[in-house]
């Protein structure tokens, strides 16, 4: 064979080869998921599914909540089910993008407390490996958009001027308080959690695995038994640390918590609120 036939014949087997791949990744925005074959490829090659202003949400995180879902709920999602999975998908990135506007970061090491912590609660030891994903993939796709959220939502509770019902009610407890009125007698007649509030507050000893993650964080941080705030993704905690143990899980801390308990704005109908200030471009079907 001449040398001349030897470079045709290369490049047109580097042209098919071309064309086969550039057919596989149209595939992926032409057919519907279900149908697309070879979705596992896309884990690894960052082509977009969807932008939410400068925001991407990758094929491969598309394609891996859809299958998440359909593993969790052991069947096929309807259209229906889809689109609300796609619409999450664009509020998580709103989330991302309003976290950073605000200076709010997330460190490492709060997304691996998070990881470990769902591997606990779901006890799943290999919890990315069940879904066939790599540790970094799962924290990123699944446990960092809801550590963005959740931050958020903090944030949100802790602005006044979005909660001025709740600080209403807030600067009344808290200067009943400063009046010397029971902590008890205050919890039962203004803390919204109604199961403590018939107890005066009280919530008994509570573990890591009682608490939300932010709540717990506050209330093992303090030192005395002096009332406190904390400011959450449900809302307003105004709490009281009396006592602590050794007696939690693996012989963790436990903290014996009194609160009054403030729901803020809805944090979910807020962040839908936000949406007609972005773009978003879908790209698959």
């Amino acid at each position: 064979m001449s040398k001349k036939l030897k470079l045709k014949t290369k490049k047109r087997i580097l042209f098919f080869v071309l064309v086969v791949f550039l057919l596989f990744i149209l595939q992926a925005y032409l057919l519907p998921a279900a149908s697309v074959f070879g979705k596992g490829f896309f884990r690894y090659v960052p082509f977009p599914a969807m932008f939410v202003n400068s925001k991407v949400v990758t094929l491969g995180e598309y394609f891996t909540r859809l299958e998440v879902s359909e593993t969790v709920k052991k069947t096929s999602l309807s259209s229906e089910q889809k689109q609300q999975l796609f619409n999450q998908m664009v509020l998580n990135k709103i989330a991302e993008s309003l976290l950073a506007a605000k200076g709010i970061s997330i460190s490492k090491n709060e997304v691996n407390q998070g990881y470990d912590l769902l591997k606990e609660t779901t006890q799943k030891p290999n919890l990315a490996k069940d879904y066939k994903l790599s540790e970094g993939s799962f924290k990123s796709w699944f446990v960092y958009p809801d550590l963005a959220k959740v931050k958020l939502a903090a944030w949100l509770s802790s602005n006044r001027k979005l909660n001025k019902e709740a600080y209403s009610k807030y600067d009344l407890v808290m200067s009943k308080l400063d009046s010397d009125t029971e902590f008890d007698n205050l919890a039962i007649a203004y803390s919204e959690d109604a199961l403590s509030a018939q107890l005066g507050g009280d919530l008994g000893y509570v573990s890591y695995k009682d608490l939300i993650p932010e709540y717990f964080k506050e209330v093992e941080a303090v030192k005395d038994t002096k009332v406190h705030t904390a400011f959450t993704r449900h809302g307003i905690h105004i709490f009281k640390v009396l006592a602590s143990d050794l007696k939690g899980p693996k012989d963790s801390k436990r903290y014996k918590v009194q609160q009054i308990f403030i729901k803020t704005a809805d944090f979910e109908q807020w962040l839908i609120a936000q949406k007609p200030s972005y773009t978003t471009l879908r790209l698959v079907r």
